[in-house]
């Protein structure tokens, strides 16, 4: 990632977005922050006929692109900027197909988007948290397209499984037609392993009633599709999670249906370490084996912030390390990057086989979710099944 919060598109992912939009003969195909023009340059090459229009923060790259890609017609242009879209020399709605890889950055003040939300009929995205540069590129791109025009955007893991942007993924399927999903590797993109996906969406509203899910490989091939409804959508749009949730029996219990409590640590890494008491947090998984036994006692006043003997440990959040677990003999203090899995003593043995069996393994890939450190989340993981008996 740049400066700017860019990914640059790679050939890969280009001609992957590019093949699988459904429009057969686009006359006009729009890029908004071009970048290195990898997606128009695919797009080219299966549409020479068609008028290209980009914008470019840069002025370098507008007069580098101009001068390399004359089929282009580059506009330097802040498309963060509320009334981008009507800076563009482009009259509203005539635009046949978008493509999209924007910048992945917050935008601090989103009500200065009101307008531009409200004019795609998306004023539910002022109820959002917060907004990212994407939001407001999605939003860019449906204002330039026609009634009927089909977007093919890269977004981030967070607009597709985060809890704090469900208003976003309502609205599109309450709005348009979202047709297909795909999910990218993790590391297809060069110097990040992010994790990103393509959504293809048309400006119309949906009269189907399910979406394909499919799953990329690090050469652009897609698996089977996955056909899912529009209402299991909206909690989560990855492939890899719907795949998990298909496999899984919905008569296996959870740990939410043994009695078993989930608590989270108070305190910081840094604060931890300036207290000077001994603590675990998430890079001890690599130091110890997995059962562990802790000979020191904890400090009255910290036994509340502690697990204890029978408690099982999980690494909450990390790239490489999320869903790693120990099981505990003794007292320690955790950090706030550990759940402290608390289990009636009868299912302790399932628990923690569940958690080591292939099966566990595999749905805490599937449930962990994040733009580049993975998370899993309390309510997620109080849905845990438990695979393995006694």
């Amino acid at each position: 990632m740049d400066a700017l919060g860019r990914y640059y598109t790679s050939n890969i992912v280009s001609n992957l977005l590019i093949n699988n939009l459904s429009t057969k003969s686009p006359k006009k195909i729009l890029d908004l922050g071009i970048g290195n023009a990898s997606l128009s340059i695919a797009a080219f090459a299966k549409w020479d006929k068609a008028e290209f229009y980009a914008t470019e923060i840069e002025k370098n790259k507008v007069a580098s692109i101009k001068k390399k890609l004359s089929f282009l017609k580059v506009y330097n242009y802040d498309t963060l900027k509320p009334n981008a879209s009507a800076r563009l020399k482009i009259k509203f709605g005539t635009i046949d197909i978008a493509i999209c890889n924007p910048p992945y950055v917050k935008v601090e003040d989103k009500n200065k988007y009101a307008s531009l939300f409200k004019s795609v009929g998306c004023k539910k995205f002022l109820g959002l948290k917060k907004i990212t540069s994407e939001i407001v590129f999605f939003a860019h791109n449906l204002k330039l397209l026609k009634s009927n025009g089909e977007l093919g955007i890269i977004v981030s893991d967070s607009l597709i499984t985060g809890k704090d942007y469900k208003i976003f993924r309502e609205t599109i399927f309450e709005k348009f037609t979202v047709r297909r999903i795909i999910q990218l590797p993790d590391n297809i993109f060069n110097k990040t392993e992010a994790r990103t996906h393509i959504i293809f969406i048309s400006k119309t509203k949906s009269i189907s009633h399910s979406c394909q899910l499919f799953m990329s490989t690090i050469k652009g091939k897609l698996s089977k599709p996955i056909n899912t409804s529009k209402e299991n959508l909206i909690d989560r749009m990855d492939f890899q999670f719907h795949l998990a949730t298909l496999k899984i029996s919905n008569n296996l219990k959870t740990l939410n249906d043994i009695g078993a409590t989930i608590k989270r640590g108070k305190f910081s890494y840094k604060e931890l370490r300036e207290k000077g008491n001994p603590f675990f947090h998430s890079i001890h998984f690599k130091e110890n084996s997995l059962k562990i036994n802790f000979k020191k006692p904890v400090l009255k006043k910290n036994i509340h912030y502690s697990a204890h003997s029978g408690d099982i440990l999980m690494c909450r959040v990390g790239k490489r390390v999320v869903g790693k677990i120990a099981y505990i003999r003794g007292s320690i203090l955790i950090s706030d990057c550990i759940y402290r899995i608390i289990v009636p003593k009868p299912y302790q043995q399932s628990v923690l086989n569940s958690f080591l069996s292939e099966k566990g393994r595999k749905w805490i890939k599937a449930y962990a979710h994040g733009v580049c450190s993975q998370v899993i989340s309390k309510s997620d993981l109080e849905n845990f099944p438990l695979f393995k008996r006694n």
